[in-house]
């Protein structure tokens, strides 16, 4: 942000602080300072330094998402408020809404494990026994800023695209990893594998 930016939104701090002693002073110095704020933005996306957000709205949601593996196992990543989407997929997303709700009808039967003894996510363990390796996104405010996913659990037997109907396997094939084995990955970040967006 420039240095028009923050004074701006400094301005409409202080505004917030006095309107309640001097309302006409106060209402002014809001004003003023969100109009230097978004001149100042409006200047920095015409330099090309800020971009739009391609996915107006993701931030601070928990979006579902299915991926596979080089062995053709199947994940399910929750953004958890600030995980990265593959931005094929987010374009496709479409595609997965009958595989998900195929993967979230099927009975759980296998066994699920937890890494590092952690459980904490309610419906983690659920979907483990449903064959799915399992990944949040950072929480909101976390330091990672990253985007990352961590394994929340894991299946003893996984599920893999193989076993899917074959109507939904295109869902399941529109992010692969293909360099990766989910059993052997804890953590993922999807912006070394995919362009991505959040």
């Amino acid at each position: 942000m420039s240095k028009v930016g923050c004074f701006g939104l400094l301005v409409v701090v202080f505004g917030v602080v006095i309107t309640g002693r001097f309302p006409v002073i106060g209402w002014g110095a809001i004003a003023g300072g969100l109009v230097a704020w978004r001149v100042a933005e409006y200047v920095q996306r015409r330099r090309g330094r800020l971009r739009p957000d391609p996915t107006p709205g993701l931030y601070g949601l928990c979006f579902r998402w299915i991926a596979s593996d080089a062995a053709g196992d199947l994940a399910l990543f929750n953004t958890n408020g600030e995980g990265v989407v593959p931005a094929a997929l987010w374009e496709r997303r479409h595609e997965q809404q009958d595989l998900m709700a195929h993967l979230q009808d099927s009975p759980g039967s296998g066994e699920a494990k937890k890494p590092w003894g952690m459980w904490g996510i309610e419906d983690s363990a659920e979907l483990a026994r449903k064959g799915l390796f399992v990944y949040f996104g950072p929480d909101l405010g976390d330091i990672d800023s990253s985007g990352g996913y961590y394994m929340t659990a894991y299946p003893a037997t996984p599920r893999t695209v193989a076993d899917l109907p074959a109507e939904l396997r295109p869902g399941a094939e529109i992010a692969v990893f293909t360099t990766i084995d989910f059993a052997a990955k804890r953590n993922i970040e999807p912006t070394k594998y995919f362009e991505c967006v959040r």
